[in-house]
């Protein structure tokens, strides 16, 4: 089975198992930027990561100026 398929039946497993599931996140507009708020919300709130997600996307909304972006730029948008 290629990695594609696998994860489209593992998405569709996910989805009968939680079939109401909802997020606490609310800052983000496509697929990347949901995937860094979930990856910010493992280290921190949700409540937290509302908070400074829309500045974060506002600068580096998509993967390329994210990648692009100085640690001390990000560091200093997130807060650190």
């Amino acid at each position: 089975m290629k990695k594609k398929e696998l994860a489209v039946q593992l998405l569709s497993e996910v989805e009968k198992l939680f079939p109401e599931a909802t997020t606490e996140l609310v800052n983000w507009r496509d697929d990347f930027q949901f995937l860094v708020a979930v990856i910010l919300s493992a280290q921190t709130t949700d409540i937290q990561v509302n908070k400074i997600t829309p500045e974060l996307f506002r600068k580096y909304p998509d993967a390329k100026k994210l990648a692009s972006a100085k640690i001390e730029d990000l560091e200093y948008t997130l807060g650190g």
